[in-house]
């Protein structure tokens, strides 16, 4: 049995490729429940596409899941366990390949290059060195997410499907 819609106050989104559909599904539910949103590629990267160390990095996760609610989103598997641990519900949105490569590009073309879940200074950008990095880290993405993500207490639902994600929206009565 699931818990009760009540009990989600800290939950983290996260897929298995850019493009995959985390933003949209944070943004959802964000819009529903009004629970503080923040998008891990705000804190990763600085201004122009500069990186934050891995301890920085770490350190402020913790410091957003000090907070009583959260709805923390992004890929970045090597802290998803942290995040996880802390979580009420973990959402793994799933996505083909090549359907994340579309979207990659339907986005940037939608957006115009700016973007709210990234930082100032950071353009939405489309370069032969983001299309490689989805294709080669693609293969294995999801077996790195399912091990982070054993033997943790929150519930965890894989979506394949805008169906099965409105479907989840639905019967978590978030609204």
């Amino acid at each position: 049995m699931n818990p009760s819609p009540h009990c989600f106050k800290r939950i983290v989104i996260t897929g298995n490729s850019p493009g995959s559909g985390k933003t949209y599904m944070a943004l959802h539910l964000h819009q529903k429940t009004d629970i503080p949103l923040f998008h891990l590629d705000r804190i990763f990267w600085q201004y122009n596409w500069q990186t934050i160390t891995e301890k920085e990095f770490l350190q402020r996760q913790s410091d957003i899941m000090n907070n009583s609610s959260w709805i923390i989103e992004g890929g970045y598997i090597s802290s998803l366990r942290q995040r996880a641990l802390q979580a009420d519900l973990v959402i793994v949105i799933l996505a083909g390949k090549w359907k994340s490569l579309w979207r990659v590009v339907a986005r940037r073309v939608k957006s115009g290059g700016v973007r709210k879940d990234l930082p100032e200074g950071c353009p939405d950008k489309i370069d032969m060195e983001f299309l490689r990095f989805i294709l080669a880290t693609y293969s294995g993405r999801l077996e790195r997410i399912k091990e982070q993500l054993k033997d943790i207490s929150a519930p965890v639902y894989y979506i394949k499907s805008k169906r099965e994600l409105e479907c989840l929206i639905q019967n978590l009565k978030l609204s």
